[in-house]
């Protein structure tokens, strides 16, 4: 049960739970299980659900890690890894007296460690991917096409509109606990929003036929299907393909009308505090009120707390956001995070600020990178007549136009790329049908959810695939 709208399960914003929450942070996964047992009530049942989250996150056993540091540095050394342990440099836990890793170690050492990126690199015989701020990022010749086509249509805001179609699969895998013939599972996939510079949504096919598609006022936009299991032994998919036209955005284009308009009293609850993921703590307010030196306007200040969580917060490979108790606390404490933890960086600074700020999520589409889940944000700026998006994870941008140098590196303060895919306009809200058993994901809502029974299906207990295809449109 998700604890209202914190995007998180009440078990970790309980006092009743502090107790569980004191065991798992040692490592005492056992005991915390023990103390469960005469529980029967829903909160203890998602305890339990989230320690098999828990133990599929740290799910790396220390030879295990071994096997793949000899696969990707052959010469590393056992005194090396002993020493990114105990440096924190690649993430462990002792659970129940063994060690465990990160199940998506060591790919956060290569991010932050360059001599073991160096090293892996040279093993390989090749280099890793460019950097995301860096002039050969992929995404860098389109946002000069961006700027190109803005300066040669003076009005325009919604520029270089693309029709998308986009197909997704979510297959459940065989033999789940519990599955019997005949039993019902409930899925929940994803579905475009109407908003803003997306439209024309349409849907082309899915599978099961029967479906129900959320309203367009759902703060998470979904389609729905329920399906009998015929043969547990064998997987079961769900499908849905559908295109939208979407345009990239230019906020020096953008007109009064853009968006949505709310009146002040609609937008003051974006100003607000949310825990446990939006806290004004005492760290939130020493970053802004040292950002908000010499007093500057609004537009000023939300660009300096841009470039904050630009410079400080880089991004990792990161935890489920299930598992997080208080993203913001981690961001801060870490001054490490992915796209989703950057936005709501960003977001909290800006609500402190006194800047109305809220959630957007859903896909990129870009063809140069095969497409990924995102996370960003909007802020309401009266200077921009409404509101305007910011990526806060995609951040300020290189290129070796010098013309065009100092409008690339801003773009994402106000500007977006096509290549977007907006399922999301705010973070833990619910499902449409409801969903009875905790989400996989409570903050978000990309891959889908799923339910066996009503019990939940969690990430490892399913795959997904998808595909898009683009089809540019004449500009307006």
């Amino acid at each position: 049960m998700p604890d209202s709208d914190t995007g998180c399960s009440i078990v970790w914003t309980s006092k009743a739970f502090a107790l569980w929450r004191n065991l798992i942070a040692r490592g005492d996964f056992s005991i915390a299980e023990a103390t469960l047992a005469e529980d029967t009530s829903p909160a203890a049942g998602e305890a339990y659900d989230l320690l098999h989250r828990l133990r599929h996150e740290w799910s790396i056993t220390q030879k295990e890690m071994w096997e793949t540091f000899w696969r990707v540095i052959p010469d590393v050394t056992r005194a090396e890894l002993e020493a990114w342990t105990a440096s924190g440099a690649i993430e462990s836990k002792m659970i129940d007296g063994e060690r465990h890793y990160f199940r998506r170690e060591p790919r956060n050492l290569f991010l932050f460690d360059t001599a073991a990126r160096n090293r892996q690199e040279r093993a390989a015989g090749k280099p890793t991917t460019a950097d995301r701020h860096e002039s050969t990022a992929p995404i860098v010749p389109h946002l000069i096409d961006v700027l190109r086509a803005a300066d040669a249509s003076p009005g325009v805001r919604e520029l270089l509109p693309l029709r998308t179609r986009f197909s997704y699969a979510l297959i459940v895998k065989p033999d789940r606990p519990g599955a019997t013939k005949g039993s019902t599972l409930r899925a929940w996939l994803p579905f475009p929003q109407h908003y803003a510079q997306q439209r024309d949504v349409k849907l082309i096919d899915c599978f099961p036929r029967t479906h129900r598609i959320a309203p367009t006022s759902a703060a998470h936009r979904t389609i729905y299907f329920e399906q009998k299991v015929r043969d547990p032994a064998k997987p079961v998919r769900f499908e849905v393909s559908f295109e939208y036209t979407t345009s990239a955005l230019w906020r020096e284009r953008l007109a009064h009308d853009s968006v949505i308009e709310e009146t002040r009293a609609g937008r003051s609850r974006h100003v607000e505090q949310r825990p446990p993921h939006i806290v004004f703590t005492d760290e939130v307010r020493v970053v802004v009120k040292n950002l908000s030196a010499d007093s500057p306007d609004k537009p000023t200040l939300a660009k300096r707390i841009w470039n904050w969580v630009d410079d400080e917060i880089p991004w990792r490979a990161e935890h489920e956001y299930c598992l997080i108790p208080s993203i913001i606390e981690q961001s801060l404490r870490l001054r490490r995070g992915d796209c989703g933890v950057a936005a709501l960086t960003f977001i909290t600074l800006c609500r402190c600020a006194g800047i109305p700020a809220r959630w957007q999520s859903g896909w990129t589409t870009d063809p140069s990178t095969g497409g990924n889940m995102h996370d960003w944000a909007e802020i309401w700026l009266e200077d921009f007549s409404g509101w305007i998006p910011v990526d806060p994870s995609y951040g300020k941008k290189k290129t070796d136009d010098a013309v065009m140098i100092d409008r690339v590196r801003d773009f994402y303060f106000g500007g977006l790329d096509r290549y977007r895919l907006i399922v999301n306009t705010d973070y833990g809200q619910p499902l449409v049908p409801a969903k009875t058993s905790l989400r996989s994901e409570p903050l978000d809502f990309q891959r889908g959810e799923v339910e066996l029974d009503g019990r939940n299906l969690y990430f490892d207990e399913w795959d997904y695939a998808f595909s898009f295809e683009h089809t540019p449109l004449d500009s307006r």
